[in-house]
């Protein structure tokens, strides 16, 4: 299979598809048969580093482009994943990057162009998401500034998200909002 969806990436660069499931495939499918974090880390790695191949290929394609991002949340970030803590150790020690960071670079960036597979709002809300989850991950890293650098931003997002969207889709803004103003409450006092 990974020979298939590389030839096909060779010879139809600007199928977006493959791109998108050949990374999935990797950081999600490949990588979760390895018992060992090192070996799930690899085929995580391959996953988004042949997205981002990708990428410069498509450049303008908001679904490969939100597809990169989400894997930088989701994987690095879920609950789901034994191993989160290892991966996110191992993308700051072995290219610089931090998760976060590239999760909100990548899905931000998608927001600029097209999509065919997410509504705007969808991505929208995860920019919002991202922002929140990285103010809760810094905060238990010790990292109060940061989770309160965060939580503000997620704040700001989350009030620009309802003056695009009053209506609130499922009323989840106005939650959000004064979740996140608690938390930057108990984020002052300790810092």
């Amino acid at each position: 299979m990974l020979a298939i969806n590389n030839m096909i990436a060779k010879l139809q660069p600007h199928f977006s598809a493959v791109w998108i499931f050949q990374a999935w495939n990797m950081c999600y499918n490949i990588a979760f048969e390895w018992e060992s974090p090192e070996n799930k880390w690899r085929w995580i790695k391959a996953g988004l580093e042949f997205a981002e191949k990708g990428a410069t290929r498509n450049p303008t394609n908001g679904d490969l482009l939100f597809e990169i991002g989400y894997i930088y949340f989701h994987k690095f970030d879920s609950k789901s994943f034994q191993y989160t803590s290892y991966y996110r150790k191992h993308l700051k020690e072995e290219t610089g990057k931090d998760n976060y960071r590239q999760s909100l670079y990548w899905v931000r960036k998608s927001l600029n162009y097209n999509t065919l597979l997410r509504k705007r709002i969808v991505i929208e809300r995860t920019v919002c998401h991202i922002l929140w989850h990285a103010s809760l991950q810094a905060e238990k890293d010790g990292k109060q500034k940061e989770a309160f650098s965060y939580a503000n931003e997620s704040k700001k997002e989350w009030n620009a998200y309802l003056k695009r969207h009053p209506d609130d889709p499922g009323g989840i803004a106005g939650k959000f909002i004064e979740k996140i103003s608690e938390k930057m409450l108990q984020l002052e006092q300790k810092v």
